[in-house]
This record gives C-alpha cells, structure tokens and sequence, in this order.
C-alpha cells in the first residue's frame, strides 16, 4: 500500500507543480491540444516509470520529423483514399533481425482502419485493419509494410505484447501494487486526424499542418502514459501507454493527443461553447474509441 501511495504521490507531484510558463493551447489549435505542462507530466510517467524498465536491454526512443511534409502527404494519402474511419497504432519491439531498423526498439506500427458495420457478439462494432497498407514510424519516415506478408513486423507486435507488456505489469503490480492493464494498441478517429467536419471542434490534423505549413518545423512523437489527472476522468486507463505528438511552430510548441478525454475536457473549459452537453454527446456517439488503448477496451 506504501509503494502504490508512492506511485501516486509522485504522480500528483508533477501534476502540482504547475507553472504559468507552461505553453498553453491556442485559438485555432485542434480540439486534442493539450497544455505543455500535462503533455510533460505525461512523458514524465512514461520515462520514469516506464522507460527504464524497457531500457534493460531495449529501448525506447521518441521519433522526430524535421520534414513535416511527410506526416502531411501520409494524411492526405488517407484522407484521399475516402475509405478510411481512422488509424490504429500499434507499439512493437524489434528483434535480433534489424529489417532496416534499430534492433531491440520500441516502434510503432501505424494501420489505417475501416468501419466495420458487423458488430461483435457483445455488440460492440470495431474497425478493421487494412493490413495491406500499414507502416511503420521512424526518424522523419513511414516505412509502407504488409501485415499479411511482411511477418517481421506482426513478430515484432506480438513481442511487445508478450514480452514488453509482461514485465511492465509485472514490475508495476511488484513495486507499487498497482493492477496495470498495459496497452497494446491505441485508435485514433479520422476526424481528428483528416476528416474536417462543421462539429465545432476545430481543425483536424491534416488542415491544421496545411494551415501552418510554413510555420512548423519539426514534429516529434512521444511515448508518453496516462497520469491522475484531477480534471480528467481516465478510469482504468491511469498509467497505461499512450502517444503525445508535438509540433514545434515559430519556436512555440503544439501539443496534441487526439484522446477524446482530452478533447472533451477542451469543449469543459471553453467559456465560447454554448452547447457544450450536446458537443460530448455526439462526440462519444461518433468517436467513442478515440484515442482509446486496448486492453481495457477490446483489442483487434
């Protein structure tokens, strides 16, 4: 009980130390902006609690874009494809076998999804994975792969999965007593992500890179985890592995999760939004699993 008031603590730790020099989000930033503050205090989580157990023998290194044109024509690739509702990301550990890659690295496995309008048995209706077309992120690149064919890359999801996920659980319940459900995947919705709609909740990925394309400079994707945020109510999803993505502009930095949590906790805190009941409301009808990570929720 000591370890697990200690994991806690620390974590409000981070969270009460506050300060107004934080970057804050802007009018015009897309509706997943996140403070610098709690973007930080996320890939804290991961870095200290984490990353130093991936690290024995592994390792876990945030990717960096210094062409953004990249991430921009990937979107517009997608959204052009008119056949996409979002992408999932997996996390995957490379082996012994580089492939062209860094061996024993975490990477991720982005896949574009389609709806899937066959609900499972409990009726939940989850999108499918167009294997066919998947990729997986480095430094300033989207490698194409095939699922089906390219079987290094589903190894190497599978050695997450079982190899990364164990340890992380394991040592978590050990050292602090804390049930973690690690995640092995995280869906993101195409509206977030390049499908602009008249919802009230700001510029998609894809138009917001467009809109600014002169501007930002660099990207990076960080491996990040939930922490106890007050204003947030994460339920099961505390502690578990998640993605910050920042964009630096003219020197001011852009931090986006494309998390309904934290979108909805956006839509709270505009004093401009009226109607705010009925925005989450069609926000949860539409985009329930976004930003979501599997396990708690099913898992493709």
């Amino acid at each position: 009980m000591r370890k697990k008031f200690l994991l806690v603590f620390t974590v409000f730790l981070i969270l009460f130390l506050h300060s107004k020099t934080f970057a804050q989000c802007k009018p015009g930033d897309p509706y997943s902006c996140i403070s610098e503050f709690l973007a930080k205090a996320r890939m804290n989580v991961f870095k200290f609690k984490k990353k130093v157990l991936i690290n024995k023998g592994w390792h876990a290194n945030d990717f960096t874009f210094t062409d953004v044109g990249k991430i921009r024509t990937l979107l517009q690739q997608l959204k052009d494809a008119g056949k996409y509702d979002g992408i999932r990301l997996y996390f995957a550990l490379s082996d012994e076998i580089p492939h062209g890659f860094d061996i024993n690295t975490l990477y991720i496995v982005l896949v574009p999804t389609t709806y899937n309008l066959t609900p499972e048995p409990d009726g939940e209706k989850i999108s499918n994975d167009d294997e066919a077309n998947a990729y997986i992120i480095s430094d300033n690149n989207f490698k194409p792969v095939n699922l089906n064919t390219d079987y290094y890359v589903m190894k190497w999801i599978h050695r997450y999965v079982n190899m990364a996920v164990p340890r992380i659980e394991t040592k978590f319940e050990k050292e602090y007593g804390y049930r973690l459900q690690e995640a092995h995947s995280i869906w993101y919705s195409a509206r977030t992500l390049f499908k602009m709609d008249a919802d009230g909740l700001g510029p998609d990925l894809l138009t917001y890179l467009i809109n600014h394309q002169v501007s930002i400079a660099q990207a990076q994707i960080h491996f990040a985890s939930w922490a106890l945020e007050p204003d947030i109510d994460e339920g099961p999803l505390s502690f578990e592995m998640s993605l910050v993505f920042k964009f630096t502009n003219n020197k001011n930095d852009t931090y986006l999760t494309f998390g309904q949590g934290d979108i909805i906790n956006r839509i709270q805190r505009d004093s401009l939004i009226d109607n705010k009941k009925d925005l989450i409301k069609t926000l949860k009808q539409t985009y329930t699993d976004t930003g979501n990570p599997c396990p708690p929720n099913k898992c493709p």
